[in-house]
């Protein structure tokens, strides 16, 4: 190995360097390296967790409008290909499909309160945003929801 030499810290393998803080042989191991230590530090710290989900949250707000407008444009020019996706989601989860829609058939006809209306049940500081089944998708608790704000119901996926 040459003085110019080093090893790579993601991959191993030996690169010659540009520069002298040169860590990484390239831009896909420096990106990976630098994705497997922010995985770590989310699975391991649970303030940077609540921290990231606060900023998240701030940004949503402040981008409402952008955000729907880009859900609207997501796949206007493909919706051959949205309705695809829809579709294989819905064969591969049909107890998911027939719980989503026997709320949505319960909201409609006066059963289950609309989210809008409501606050979460975690929380309570932040408006509902989604009805979440916390005893599965089975016939028996198809109506078994409760309202949960975007950050605890992604909490409580997590803890799925």
């Amino acid at each position: 190995m040459s003085n110019n030499s080093k090893v790579c810290e993601f991959c191993g393998i030996p690169f010659e360097r540009k520069h002298n803080g040169q860590k990484f042989c390239n831009d896909s191991c420096r990106k990976k390296s630098k994705n497997e230590r922010y995985s770590a530090k989310l699975a391991s710290d649970p303030k940077f967790r609540a921290k990231r989900n606060d900023k998240s949250r701030a940004w949503r707000d402040g981008n409402r409008d952008h955000i729907k407008k880009y859900n609207a444009l997501r796949f206007i020019d493909e919706p051959e290909i949205m309705r695809a996706a829809i579709n294989a989601s819905q064969k591969s989860h049909p107890e998911r499909h027939a719980a989503r829609k026997a709320v949505q058939f319960a909201i409609r006809t006066g059963k289950l309160a609309r989210i809008t209306t409501l606050s979460c049940a975690v929380c309570g500081t932040h408006p509902a945003a989604n009805y979440h089944h916390h005893n599965g998708y089975d016939a028996a608790h198809k109506l078994d929801v409760i309202p949960l704000c975007t950050v605890c119901h992604g909490r409580a996926h997590w803890k799925e």
